[in-house]
């Protein structure tokens, strides 16, 4: 097992050593930098909204869990409220996912994509 390793890191150092049989584009390590970097900055702004959409929900969760252990009377209002509206209370939780999408993901890569045509 270990000559056959060794055989193969050989082998590797040779090939690494020796020049290809092709050659790059001098554009390639632009396009190739540019795909990367566009890549990694889409990850970065889902991260970010995917951790402020948590930080609101676990907000939310300590506000209602303050107010039902505090005010048992107007958590069970409220709560009787959010049933009986659901359709409000849904169409809000959507619009403030929408705004916090397009403020943290949307706009983030279109100043981005603007500086970058600068």
């Amino acid at each position: 097992m270990e000559n056959k390793r060794l055989h193969t890191d050989d082998y590797l150092d040779q090939i690494l050593q020796s020049e290809p049989d092709f050659t790059l584009s001098a554009e390639f390590e632009k396009k190739l930098s540019k795909k990367v970097e566009r890549i990694v900055s889409w990850e970065a702004y889902f991260k970010q909204f995917f951790i402020w959409i948590a930080i609101g929900v676990f907000t939310l969760l300590i506000a209602v869990g303050v107010l039902f252990f505090t005010q048992e009377d107007t958590f069970v209002k409220g709560a009787h409220f959010v049933k009986e509206h659901y359709q409000l209370t849904l169409t809000a939780i959507f619009l403030i996912c929408s705004v916090a999408f397009f403020d943290t993901v949307l706009l983030n890569y279109l100043f981005y994509r603007y500086q970058k045509r600068e």
